[in-house]
């Protein structure tokens, strides 16, 4: 087992002391899978949402648009 209380592990730089580097490397490999894991999670709703409200905002601006009876070319958008 490796303990989580010594960040700066990471930060160690070999000296002969092998077992304070794999535990470090175990440590990094660990928080970046977490990371990684965290990020394919939560990414789709953040991406999902952004999506949404842009195409939203779009439609609305469109909607206005008719509305006041402006046609310009909607390119400009």
């Amino acid at each position: 087992h490796f303990t989580f209380h010594q960040p700066w592990n990471i930060k160690t730089p070999y000296l002969g002391n092998g077992e304070k580097v794999v535990k470090a490397n175990i440590l990094a490999t660990w928080l970046t899978y977490v990371a990684f894991k965290l990020l394919l999670f939560v990414f789709p709703h953040i991406f999902c949402l952004f999506v949404d409200t842009t195409i939203l905002c779009i439609y609305k601006r469109l909607e206005c648009d008719k509305h006041s009876g402006a046609e310009y070319n909607y390119k400009s958008i």
